[in-house]
């Protein structure tokens, strides 16, 4: 009789399955491992587990194993609660996923920047902007870093609501300092500030984001700045910004 493999090459296995997107298989393949004698799952065997049944729609097979995990003496990760709070935002499940989220540190758990980034997504697309914006601040107080998926949700929020001041005034300037770097989101804002009619004020934050992205956000071998011509900028901001934005993300994709 042969013996039993160690559960990290069914980890491997079922990990490989996951990223080819076969998640009906990995879950399937659950019960045949709770069957094998002497086969201890560990926590990389219930994350892969756990994503897959969020990726599904799960969520309440998701719920279980993570109850699965505490009873077996486990300790649930980050990426254990990013994709159950993942899963619950999918499901449009806020209460239920800011509710897991408050839980983390009670398990020892501490949330990371996809954590905040996937509530305070969540809270934005469902129009609760001033929970998102204390969930922000908080994320800052604890010096957890912020990245362009976490800006780009509360500047979309703001866009919506119409409020481009608040969101060039704060949102652009700190996004900058911190050395964030710019996506679509953040150019459509912009354009958006544009065609508001605050030409003057726009250009010089123009300025500043191609400064910005001549030091921070273009490689050394990249060449999207040189299609910029400085002269023109200024006398159809307009066009030109939208030549700007069309140039950096052929070259930065």
């Amino acid at each position: 009789m042969h013996p039993t493999p160690p559960i990290s090459a069914f980890n491997h296995l079922l990990g490989a399955l996951a990223k080819i997107n076969h998640h009906h298989h990995v879950v399937s393949c659950y019960t045949g491992l709770n069957s094998i004698a002497l086969l201890v799952l560990d926590i990389m065997t219930f994350n892969i587990l756990l994503n897959c049944c969020c990726y599904i729609g799960r969520i309440c097979n998701g719920l279980s194993i993570l109850g699965k995990i505490l009873r077996g003496g486990c300790s649930p990760d980050a990426f254990t609660f990013n994709n159950l709070i993942r899963g619950l935002c999918v499901k449009q499940k806020i209460g239920e996923a800011t509710w897991l989220f408050r839980k983390m540190t009670v398990f020892g758990c501490q949330p990371d920047v996809i954590t905040y980034g996937t509530v305070i997504n969540a809270l934005c697309k469902h129009r609760m902007f001033e929970k998102a914006k204390q969930l922000f601040s908080k994320m800052k107080d604890g010096g957890i870093s912020t990245n362009v998926i976490v800006y780009s949700s509360l500047l979309h929020r703001l866009r919506c609501m119409g409020n481009l001041d608040e969101a060039k005034g704060l949102f652009f300037v700190e996004m900058l300092d911190e050395g964030v770097q710019h996506n679509v989101v953040t150019y459509n804002v912009l354009i958006d500030v544009l065609y508001e009619g605050v030409i003057e004020e726009a250009q010089k934050l123009v300025d500043l984001m191609i400064q910005r992205a001549h030091l921070d956000v273009i490689n050394p071998g990249g060449t999207a700045l040189e299609l910029i011509d400085y002269g023109s900028l200024h006398r159809n901001p307009v066009s030109k910004i939208v030549e700007y934005v069309t140039a950096y993300n052929i070259i930065g994709n």
